[in-house]
């Protein structure tokens, strides 16, 4: 970076493109590491580096058990003995059990009657096969269908459809009941969303709807309801179809 102008692209891609955090713990794994700590009072990438990675890798969250002790302010002066006439063991109830009776002989069961054969059903007869006609092809290039359009694509220019399949998939990622996904839900606050966690939703937001990425002066904190999302999807795809159509 040469200039305050460099620095301020910078960090505002920073704030909007996709972080490759899966790509990067799993090179640091491979590369045989297997230990991680957060060095945050709350953590908030150690459950996902331990949802990355196989089980057996240590996450250490050490300033996070620090502040828990510091805040709270009501630990006992001393801690109880236990009364040791509680903790003795118990002694299960012996079980007697019971003899079994021998059995000398067993009466011998009924002959089964022989089942009678089925007789063979006969064939019904089967109508002929229609022969369908093959599809002509045009020239040398075979007949081939048109892909089918995804349903986002196919209604981008809808809010009601752009705002259902916002909800659908932040129910989805978020693992939350789709009806606390309402529009002007906020996202922080309400759901828990923090900046990282917004920032990768926003991306698959472009993904799904075919959107390219935005430029430095889009900020994720700005969209903090599927309600302003909404509106910035169909905004971007408003923007792409001019682009295209010029």
């Amino acid at each position: 970076m040469s200039s305050a102008a460099d620095a301020r692209t910078v960090i505002g891609r920073h704030l909007v493109r996709p972080v490759h955090f899966y790509d990067g713990i799993l090179a640091v794994f491979r590369s045989g590491i297997d230990s991680f700590t957060e060095a945050t009072g709350k953590p908030v990438l150690a459950s996902l580096i331990a949802g990355c990675l196989p089980a057996g890798v240590q996450v250490a969250t050490p300033l996070h058990a620090v502040s828990q002790v510091a805040s709270n302010t009501t630990l006992p002066q001393s801690i109880p003995t236990p009364d040791p006439i509680a903790t003795q063991p118990v002694s299960p109830p012996a079980v007697t059990l019971a003899p079994v009776a021998v059995v000398s002989h067993v009466a011998p069961s009924a002959p089964v009657a022989p089942i009678a054969p089925v007789a063979a059903a006969t064939p019904a007869a089967t109508a002929p096969a229609t022969a369908v006609a093959p599809v002509a092809a045009v020239g040398n290039a075979p007949v081939t269908a048109p892909p089918a359009a995804t349903p986002a694509q196919g209604a981008i220019h809808d809010r009601a459809h752009v705002l259902a399949s916002l909800r659908e998939m932040y129910a989805e990622a978020l693992e939350y009941p789709i009806e606390v996904h309402e529009e002007d839900a906020l996202l922080e606050a309400d759901l828990g969303v923090d900046s990282i966690r917004q920032t990768d939703l926003m991306g698959r937001a472009r993904m799904l709807f075919g959107l390219p990425e935005p430029d430095s002066s889009i900020r994720t904190v700005d969209f903090d309801t599927l309600g302003k999302i909404a509106a910035y999807v169909l905004a971007a795809a408003g923007s792409r179809d001019l682009a295209q159509a010029v």
